[in-house]
């Protein structure tokens, strides 16, 4: 088993399926800053050229899709 992540899995009365996964937090930050860098290049905050403002002003900009994308990468 990788020791970048752990799952669980349980299955309900109704034959429903649960999966619980823990992903190293490493592992989360490796994958959150590439698709930070590719996400980047492409997000426009007036001042500044595309793929050179701020770290935490393009993470603002992004906001929960950040995370979404790097969660459908981790998957």
């Amino acid at each position: 088993m990788s020791t970048d992540y752990s799952f669980k899995t349980q299955i309900g009365k109704d034959h429903d399926v649960t999966i619980d996964i823990t992903v190293n937090g490493d592992k989360f930050k490796q994958v959150k800053e590439k698709t930070f860098t590719s996400l980047a290049k492409e997000v426009h905050i007036q001042g500044f050229r595309k793929g050179h403002a701020p770290k935490a002003l393009v993470e603002s900009k992004l906001g929960p899709d950040l995370f979404e994308k790097t969660l459908n990468k981790l998957l």
